[in-house]
């Protein structure tokens, strides 16, 4: 046979899923030809494709050692290193390989992919983008950069991105499943559905496709569907950690030790540093939470937190708290003296109604309590505010009259899915909290909830809960909690100063201890007449697409007041770091 027919038949075998034979077939013809590149190429995708990448790794690389102008050697070796959890590696492969060739649009898409996987979204974004321009009809990389769209929250351009690469694959069940997101983050909750339930009868058995419809489901409030999802992802994939923890989540205490007789081995089978392992230990935490042994809850969430330290360098963890330090600084010093709005600033209806404060101090409850009225529509967490004025915080723009009615006019434009008729919309983006200057210069009217709660049951809440993203950066350290919870105190207090009368304190505790008083005080605030429902938010049956979503589902409580004190040792680096002059309330009763 010649090199041609080798590389055909390999290639048969490979088709029709004869992994082992054509591996066995690959290495023959490697002796045979030495320094061809494209059998070492073909070894190593029969082992990927057998589940052995680590082992694929050395085929890769010797193909791209003998031939360093062969491209699919270079992808190759890149995604099997993306596959493998190193992002890094494949970077530098694929750099290597676009200085030789630089207009590859699919080596270009994989190093969005790379970047993507190492938490670096902007860059990933760049690369994702370069990709299109090379290949205007890839529809993975269209889907991948409305993947990235959609972390920043940027929901439009997330789902322009989507609609172009169902453009070209209509039934492409990925890009279905994904844009069911931006489409639900818009209110879009029924159009959201139809496209989940397209993908299903695409691809009935696309465990993405099944997971994203549990989470619409339990969103939805039908936590028995969602319960069924997640269940049917678990058989499809036993020990699926993603299942296995919302599960956990989720399912009926009667279900509660069965949940846990998988999550353990699953843990334990986890890579030692990995996304995996993280949610399995959180999963754990919730199903012990449920049952009540707080031991269990304790190691697990200890286990969770040190598996979520690993996830992001210790440099990089220290670089992102000093921006923030140095970011609250260059805000205050900008807003010194007290704010006074321009007196033709926005006017329109609906009026914005800002619910901010700390994560985990109730904003979420807050904002469920005001959309039972009908004159108030909640629009959830929303990104707009800190995306708009994401170069204005970075290199200090200026920020006067004209930019403030700008800024007023775009964020308007933001808002999709805003149903007709309510004379105010909420905005709880808690961290908003360090961006009320601008607010209250973009919008006069507007009304600021801010959710003051005793920071300690704060922590835990946060230590007890999985957060992704920029929030990951602190939630997991102790100390790095009680500086940001000091930040954000300080800012707080400045934002009373130079913003007085502006905003409303309303405290966690008041608000559980006495729903129909607090919601009256809220009401009052807000200018509107108070209605009953406003003190049973627990009927509501809108959407909710935080992480409190099935606590708020529940009728009000004061469970969680004071909760902090039985896990006080736990909480002891938090509390000794916790700032007493800031803390009196906390110090001034220990």
């Amino acid at each position: 046979m010649t090199a041609e027919q080798d590389a055909k038949a390999i290639a048969a075998l490979l088709n029709q899923g004869e992994a082992k034979k054509a591996l066995k077939q690959a290495k023959i013809a490697i002796k045979r030809y030495p320094r061809t590149a494209f059998f070492m190429n073909l070894a190593g995708l029969a082992l990927s494709t057998s589940g052995q990448p680590r082992e694929a790794i050395r085929y890769f690389q010797d193909a791209v050692k003998t031939q360093p102008e062969f491209p699919d050697a270079h992808r190759n070796l890149a995604q099997t290193l993306v596959l493998i959890g190193q992002p890094d590696k494949a970077v530098t492969v694929l750099k290597r390989h676009l200085a030789r060739s630089p207009k590859d649009a699919e080596a270009e898409y994989l190093l969005a992919q790379s970047y993507s996987q190492a938490e670096d979204p902007v860059t990933a974004e760049g690369h994702a983008s370069r990709a299109i321009e090379l290949n205007p009809r890839m529809a993975k990389a269209y889907n991948l950069r409305a993947v990235l769209h959609s972390g920043f929250q940027r929901y439009d351009e997330a789902l322009k991105d989507y609609e172009s690469a169902l453009s070209f694959n209509p039934n492409d069940p990925n890009a279905l499943t994904n844009i069911s997101l931006p489409l639900a983050r818009q209110n879009r909750h029924e159009d959201a559905m139809k496209v989940i339930e397209k993908a299903l009868s695409i691809a009935p058995l696309n465990i993405a496709t099944i997971l994203r419809y549990g989470v619409q489901l339990n969103e939805l409030g039908r936590v028995d569907e969602a319960v069924q999802a997640y269940r049917q992802v678990l058989d499809l994939a036993p020990g699926h950690p993603t299942a296995l923890t919302r599960l956990a989540m989720i399912a009926p205490a009667d279900q509660l030790d069965e949940v846990i007789e998988q999550l353990v081995p699953a843990f334990n089978a986890a890579p030692k540093r990995g996304e995996d392992r993280v949610q399995l230990a959180y999963g754990l935490a919730e199903a012990f939470k449920k049952q009540r042994n707080t031991e269990q809850v304790h190691h697990w969430l200890a286990q969770a937190n040190a598996a979520q330290s690993m996830l992001t360098p210790t440099v990089q963890q220290d670089t992102f708290e000093k921006y923030q330090v140095n970011l609250h600084k260059r805000i205050t010093e900008r807003f010194a003296d007290v704010i006074t709005p321009d007196a033709k600033g926005d006017a329109e209806k609906p009026t914005p109604v800002f619910v901010l404060g700390m994560p985990r101090s109730g904003t979420t409850l807050t904002e469920t309590v005001l959309a039972t009225h009908p004159s108030i529509a909640g629009m959830g967490e929303r990104a707009t505010a800190a995306t708009l004025l994401r170069y204005v915080l970075r290199d200090d723009l200026p920020f006067g009259n004209e930019e403030a009615r700008q800024f007023a006019a775009d964020y308007r434009a933001d808002l999709h899915g805003m149903p007709e008729g309510p004379e105010f919309f909420i905005d709880k983006m808690p961290e908003n909290y360090r961006l009320i200057g601008f607010l209250h210069m973009a919008f006069p009217k507007a009304k600021i909830v801010h959710l003051v709660r005793d920071p300690r049951d704060v922590a835990w809440s946060i230590w007890s809960n999985y957060f992704t993203g920029g929030l990951r950066v602190y939630t997991y350290d102790m100390k790095r909690m009680a500086q940001r919870c000091n930040d954000y105190k300080r800012l707080m207090a400045h934002w009373h100063r130079v913003c007085p009368g502006v905003i409303h304190d309303l405290k966690y505790d008041d608000l559980v201890s006495d729903i129909d008083a607090a919601s009256r005080n809220l009401a009052a605030y807000i200018g509107l007449d108070w209605i009953p429902e406003m003190a049973a938010p627990h009927t509501s049956t809108a959407p909710v697409l935080t992480a409190s979503v099935n606590q708020v589902r529940e009728p009000v409580h004061t469970k969680s007041i004071g909760n902090w004190q039985k896990h006080e040792q736990e909480l002891t680096p938090f509390i000794k770091a916790l700032d007493p002059e800031l803390w009196p309330e906390v110090f001034d009763n220990a």
